[in-house]
Protein backbone atom coordinates (compact mmCIF):
# COMPACT_ATOMS: atom_id res chain seq x y z
CA UNK A 1 0.00 0.00 0.00
CA UNK A 2 3.21 2.61 0.94
CA UNK A 3 3.81 2.39 -3.00
CA UNK A 4 0.48 2.94 -4.04
CA UNK A 5 0.81 6.12 -1.36
CA UNK A 6 4.03 7.39 -3.21
CA UNK A 7 2.86 6.98 -6.39
CA UNK A 8 -0.26 8.66 -5.87
CA UNK A 9 2.18 11.75 -3.98
CA UNK A 10 4.31 11.62 -6.93
CA UNK A 11 1.41 12.34 -9.76
CA UNK A 12 -0.19 14.71 -7.44
CA UNK A 13 3.14 16.32 -6.39
CA UNK A 14 3.47 16.57 -10.47
CA UNK A 15 0.34 18.17 -11.02
CA UNK A 16 1.10 20.78 -8.13
CA UNK A 17 4.05 21.94 -10.16
CA UNK A 18 2.39 22.35 -13.18
CA UNK A 19 -1.16 24.66 -11.34
CA UNK A 20 0.16 25.25 -7.88
CA UNK A 21 -3.42 27.09 -7.02
CA UNK A 22 -6.60 24.85 -8.89
CA UNK A 23 -8.83 23.80 -5.97
CA UNK A 24 -8.44 20.40 -7.31
CA UNK A 25 -4.71 20.32 -6.32
CA UNK A 26 -5.80 21.03 -2.63
CA UNK A 27 -8.92 18.65 -2.80
CA UNK A 28 -6.12 15.58 -3.88
CA UNK A 29 -3.67 16.76 -1.28
CA UNK A 30 -6.25 16.80 1.43
CA UNK A 31 -7.77 13.35 0.72
CA UNK A 32 -4.09 11.53 0.44
CA UNK A 33 -3.12 12.91 3.76
CA UNK A 34 -6.58 11.97 4.89
CA UNK A 35 -5.78 8.40 3.26
CA UNK A 36 -2.74 7.89 4.97
CA UNK A 37 -3.78 9.53 8.40
CA UNK A 38 -1.64 12.82 8.03
CA UNK A 39 -4.96 14.78 9.43
CA UNK A 40 -3.13 18.10 10.22
CA UNK A 41 -1.92 17.73 6.77
CA UNK A 42 -5.75 17.16 5.00
CA UNK A 43 -6.60 19.95 7.57
CA UNK A 44 -4.18 22.25 6.20
CA UNK A 45 -5.26 21.76 2.76
CA UNK A 46 -8.79 21.66 3.24
CA UNK A 47 -8.45 24.88 4.94
CA UNK A 48 -6.98 26.66 2.40
CA UNK A 49 -9.72 25.03 -0.28
CA UNK A 50 -12.32 26.49 2.21
CA UNK A 51 -10.32 30.03 1.50
CA UNK A 52 -10.85 29.54 -2.18
CA UNK A 53 -14.49 28.18 -2.07
CA UNK A 54 -15.46 29.36 0.87
CA UNK A 55 -19.20 27.88 0.23
CA UNK A 56 -18.11 24.30 -0.67
CA UNK A 57 -20.22 21.97 1.18
CA UNK A 58 -17.90 18.96 0.70
CA UNK A 59 -14.58 21.64 1.82
CA UNK A 60 -16.20 22.14 4.92
CA UNK A 61 -17.57 18.33 5.35
CA UNK A 62 -13.77 17.13 4.68
CA UNK A 63 -12.12 20.09 7.20
CA UNK A 64 -14.83 19.35 9.94
CA UNK A 65 -13.78 15.34 9.13
CA UNK A 66 -9.37 16.17 9.62
CA UNK A 67 -10.50 18.64 12.61
CA UNK A 68 -12.22 15.46 14.41
CA UNK A 69 -9.92 12.77 13.94
CA UNK A 70 -7.23 14.87 15.81
CA UNK A 71 -6.91 15.47 19.44
CA UNK A 72 -7.73 18.82 20.90
CA UNK A 73 -11.04 20.43 22.62
CA UNK A 74 -10.85 23.14 19.97
CA UNK A 75 -10.48 21.24 16.98
CA UNK A 76 -13.45 19.17 17.95
CA UNK A 77 -15.89 22.23 18.98
CA UNK A 78 -14.80 23.70 15.34
CA UNK A 79 -15.48 20.63 13.45
CA UNK A 80 -19.22 20.53 15.23
CA UNK A 81 -19.98 23.96 14.06
CA UNK A 82 -18.82 23.26 10.63
CA UNK A 83 -20.82 20.38 10.34
CA UNK A 84 -23.27 22.25 11.76
CA UNK A 85 -23.38 24.91 9.87
CA UNK A 86 -23.30 22.63 6.79
CA UNK A 87 -26.52 20.56 8.43
CA UNK A 88 -28.88 24.01 8.38
CA UNK A 89 -27.60 24.74 4.86
CA UNK A 90 -28.14 21.33 3.21
CA UNK A 91 -30.48 19.54 5.44
CA UNK A 92 -31.42 16.85 2.81
CA UNK A 93 -27.39 16.10 2.14
CA UNK A 94 -26.69 12.39 2.55
CA UNK A 95 -22.77 13.54 2.89
CA UNK A 96 -23.60 16.21 5.13
CA UNK A 97 -25.57 14.20 7.73
CA UNK A 98 -23.08 11.57 7.21
CA UNK A 99 -19.92 13.97 8.36
CA UNK A 100 -22.09 15.36 11.37
CA UNK A 101 -23.50 11.88 12.71
CA UNK A 102 -19.36 11.02 12.54
CA UNK A 103 -18.69 13.86 14.73
CA UNK A 104 -21.48 13.14 17.06
CA UNK A 105 -20.21 9.98 17.60
CA UNK A 106 -16.54 10.67 18.05
CA UNK A 107 -18.14 13.40 20.92
CA UNK A 108 -19.60 10.56 22.48
CA UNK A 109 -22.99 11.77 21.89
CA UNK A 110 -24.42 8.23 20.48
CA UNK A 111 -27.77 9.04 20.17
CA UNK A 112 -27.57 12.21 18.35
CA UNK A 113 -25.14 10.77 16.43
CA UNK A 114 -27.41 7.10 15.33
CA UNK A 115 -30.32 9.26 14.64
CA UNK A 116 -28.57 11.56 12.03
CA UNK A 117 -26.47 8.70 10.09
CA UNK A 118 -29.68 7.04 10.12
CA UNK A 119 -31.72 9.74 8.73
CA UNK A 120 -28.79 10.20 5.88
CA UNK A 121 -28.90 6.12 5.45
CA UNK A 122 -33.00 6.70 4.88
CA UNK A 123 -32.18 9.39 1.66
CA UNK A 124 -31.40 6.34 -0.25
CA UNK A 125 -28.12 8.46 -1.17
CA UNK A 126 -25.66 7.56 1.51
CA UNK A 127 -22.29 6.44 0.77
CA UNK A 128 -20.44 3.82 1.99
CA UNK A 129 -18.60 6.34 4.87
CA UNK A 130 -22.18 6.57 6.18
CA UNK A 131 -22.40 2.55 6.92
CA UNK A 132 -19.21 2.29 8.51
CA UNK A 133 -20.51 5.29 10.83
CA UNK A 134 -23.39 3.94 12.07
CA UNK A 135 -21.96 0.60 12.17
CA UNK A 136 -19.27 1.84 14.87
CA UNK A 137 -22.06 3.68 16.72
CA UNK A 138 -24.21 0.18 16.71
CA UNK A 139 -20.91 -1.06 18.32
CA UNK A 140 -20.36 1.08 20.61
CA UNK A 141 -24.04 0.15 21.61
CA UNK A 142 -23.31 -2.78 21.75
CA UNK A 143 -25.10 -3.90 18.94
CA UNK A 144 -22.10 -5.85 17.39
CA UNK A 145 -24.09 -8.59 14.89
CA UNK A 146 -25.82 -5.46 13.07
CA UNK A 147 -22.30 -3.33 12.97
CA UNK A 148 -20.32 -5.93 11.31
CA UNK A 149 -22.89 -6.75 8.56
CA UNK A 150 -22.95 -2.44 8.20
CA UNK A 151 -19.31 -2.68 7.82
CA UNK A 152 -19.44 -5.56 4.99
CA UNK A 153 -22.40 -4.00 3.57
CA UNK A 154 -19.66 -0.84 2.80
CA UNK A 155 -17.05 -2.42 2.02
CA UNK A 156 -18.85 -4.12 -0.97
CA UNK A 157 -20.21 -0.58 -2.21
CA UNK A 158 -19.09 -0.36 -5.57
CA UNK A 159 -17.54 3.21 -5.28
CA UNK A 160 -14.48 5.11 -4.78
CA UNK A 161 -14.99 7.67 -2.49
CA UNK A 162 -14.93 6.11 0.65
CA UNK A 163 -12.65 7.89 3.08
CA UNK A 164 -12.87 5.47 6.04
CA UNK A 165 -12.58 2.38 3.56
CA UNK A 166 -8.88 1.43 5.03
CA UNK A 167 -10.33 1.98 8.75
CA UNK A 168 -13.38 -0.18 8.00
CA UNK A 169 -11.25 -3.08 6.59
CA UNK A 170 -8.94 -2.64 9.58
CA UNK A 171 -11.44 -2.53 12.34
CA UNK A 172 -13.92 -5.72 10.64
CA UNK A 173 -10.33 -7.98 11.13
CA UNK A 174 -9.55 -6.70 14.06
CA UNK A 175 -13.27 -7.70 15.29
CA UNK A 176 -13.29 -11.25 13.61
CA UNK A 177 -9.96 -11.76 15.12
CA UNK A 178 -11.34 -11.08 18.50
CA UNK A 179 -14.53 -13.66 17.64
CA UNK A 180 -12.17 -15.95 16.25
CA UNK A 181 -13.62 -16.03 12.92
CA UNK A 182 -11.38 -16.27 10.05
CA UNK A 183 -10.07 -13.10 8.49
CA UNK A 184 -10.55 -12.83 4.71
CA UNK A 185 -8.29 -11.01 2.62
CA UNK A 186 -9.24 -8.35 -0.09
CA UNK A 187 -13.09 -7.42 0.12
CA UNK A 188 -15.40 -9.36 2.54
Amino acid sequence: MQATWQGARACIERATALEPDRQEIHVLHGILAFLTGQFDVAEKHYRELLSLAPEDPVARDRLALALIEQAGTDKHKRALELAQVNARLYPGSAGTLSTLGRIYHRLGRLDDAERTLRTALASGRAGPDTYYFLARVLADRGQQDEALELTRQALRLPVTDFLYRTHAQSWLEEVQRQRGAPVKEGRP
